[in-house]
């Protein structure tokens, strides 16, 4: 079984920050701005948990969290790469 994961990023400036701190996803020199991200993964103790989950519609709740990363900031310039 593979593991699956999504990426979302959600941008959050007032117009004020935007032009003070450079902070504007408009920005010439700024591609990608990341603030207080983390990822977090369900841990389920027997693949049995997982699917007493999905059939009984989240209410029997079998997992618990964990947070594999917790407040990353980065910021990527305009032509340069971030790999992970």
């Amino acid at each position: 079984m593979g593991f699956g994961f999504r990426v979302s990023f959600v941008y959050h400036v007032s117009p004020s920050e935007c032009f003070t701190a450079g902070a504007c996803p408009m920005h010439p020199s700024l591609s990608l701005t990341s603030r207080r991200s983390g990822k977090a993964f369900k841990l389920y103790p027997s693949p049995w948990g997982r699917l007493v989950e999905w059939a009984t519609l989240g209410r029997a709740v079998r997992h618990r969290p964990f947070h594999a990363l917790t407040d990353v900031s980065f910021q990527v310039g305009r032509g340069r790469v971030a790999r992970a």
